[in-house]
Parts: structure tokens; C-alpha cells; sequence
């Protein structure tokens, strides 16, 4: 460490100053005050930006390198950002991404959760004794009903993003869009996969539920209904 002191002074607002390494720091500080050679463009104090109200946030303003107070709203409320150069706003709604561009991406109500086996991206999945995700299997009520989709390829043991509901997209899908009916979503009796309303089960003990439906060819909106029914 560089050498230090203390010299008194009278003659301003402090009545102590300290030289480090021969500087004094308050010539230091002087610098990055309003008007300083480094000086901070706008008070951080909650007061120079007038934040009147508890829960108000701090925002960049139109002007450059302004900044604004963004009054708190009504509880519950989302704030939802403006995008580049716009300022947020707080509103009711949360709008969805109906068509997700990147393959394995999707949006909706997610959660982090961990699955009981190695499951990869887009795979249905059902809630085992041991509260971990396992794949559903519509052969039998034992592996059903269909809870969440894997939004990503998760091990063993670990835990991963899964979609509750919601828009996804996977590019290894070929949905036909249909009319009604035909576009409806179904568990599959081989493990973690979906099918359409044409290939839904129809094996004796089989468990129909409808998890979704077609909205393009490599585009669904999951939301899978907890009603089953047994194929008889």
C-alpha cells in the first residue's frame, strides 16, 4: 500500500483530508462530481430522480443519458419490457410467442423440475411415487396422465426445464394441420411420445388424453387435460 496521512483544513465542507500515494482523495472525488472531469450524468440518489413512492424502479429515458422514475402500479401486475429504445410498461396480460423460432424452444408456464430417467427434448412426461417426471406410456394408468413436455434433453436424476403448458417447437416434428378434431394432441403407447387424433390409442386398457393440439407442422401448444379414457 502507498503512504498515507492526514492533513488538517479549516477551509472546507470536511475537516479532514488524506493523501494516498500523494494524491488527495478528495481531489479525487472531485472529479466525478456534476461538472468533474469524470462526472456521473445524473444523481443516483433516490431523491434526484423524485422516487416518491416505495416499489418505483429507475429507467433509462428518451433522452440520453437521462434517467426517470417508472411509478409502481396495481399488485399483480406484469412489467413487460418495450423492447430496444422503448420504455416498460405494466400491464395484465403476458403475450405468448405463438411460433417459437428456435428449435427446442417454447414458452408458457415452465418450472426447473427433475425427472427419474434420461429424457430428451419434447418428450411427454408423468409424475412417478417418487415426485420425480418419468415418461408417460398410455398402455397403462400406472404411467399416466401426461403433466409436463421436456423443453430439453435432461439425465437421470437431474433436474431440467419442462413447459406445464404452453408453445413449443421442435424441428424433427411433421404435424398435419387438419380441421377440429384432427389436430388434436394424444399420449402414445411408446414412452414420451405424442401423436394426432388419426394414431391415438385404441388398444384394450389403453389411456386416451388429449395433451394439446397441431398448430404447424413443427409447432404445438401443449396443455395437457388431466381426463383419461379407458379404452375398453
Amino acid at each position: 500500500m502507498g503512504k498515507q496521512s492526514t492533513r488538517w483544513f479549516r477551509s472546507g465542507p470536511l475537516d479532514v483530508e488524506i493523501l494516498r500515494s500523494g494524491v488527495l482523495l478528495s481531489a479525487h472525488e472531485n472529479r466525478h462530481i456534476f461538472g468533474g472531469l469524470d462526472d456521473i450524468d445524473a444523481p443516483i440518489d433516490a431523491r434526484g430522480i423524485a422516487l416518491t413512492t416505495q416499489g418505483d424502479l429507475v429507467v433509462r429515458a428518451a433522452g440520453v443519458n437521462v434517467l426517470a422514475r417508472l411509478a409502481s402500479t396495481i399488485a399483480g401486475q406484469l412489467l413487460t419490457s418495450g423492447g430496444i429504445g422503448g420504455t416498460p410498461v405494466y400491464s395484465w396480460s403476458h403475450l405468448l410467442d405463438n411460433y417459437p423460432d428456435d428449435d427446442h424452444s417454447g414458452n408458457g408456464l415452465e418450472s426447473i423440475d427433475t425427472v427419474g430417467e434420461n429424457v430428451v427434448a419434447n418428450e411427454a412426461l408423468f409424475m412417478e411415487s417418487d415426485g420425480k417426471y418419468w415418461k408417460a406410456d398410455a398402455d397403462a394408468v400406472g404411467t399416466m396422465p401426461v403433466k409436463v413436455l421436456a423443453m430439453e434433453d435432461i439425465l437421470a436424476d437431474a433436474a431440467g426445464l419442462l413447459l406445464h403448458e404452453g408453445y413449443y417447437r421442435d424441428e424433427s416434428w411433421a404435424w398435419v394441420l387438419g380441421s377440429g378434431e384432427a389436430n388434436l394432441l394424444f399420449a402414445h403407447t411408446t414412452p414420451g411420445e405424442l401423436v394426432q387424433f388419426a394414431n391415438k390409442p385404441v388398444g384394450s386398457g389403453d389411456q386416451v388424453q388429449v395433451v394439446g393440439y397441431v398448430v404447424t407442422a413443427k409447432v404445438i401448444y401443449f396443455d395437457p387435460s388431466l381426463e383419461i379414457v379407458e379404452v375398453a
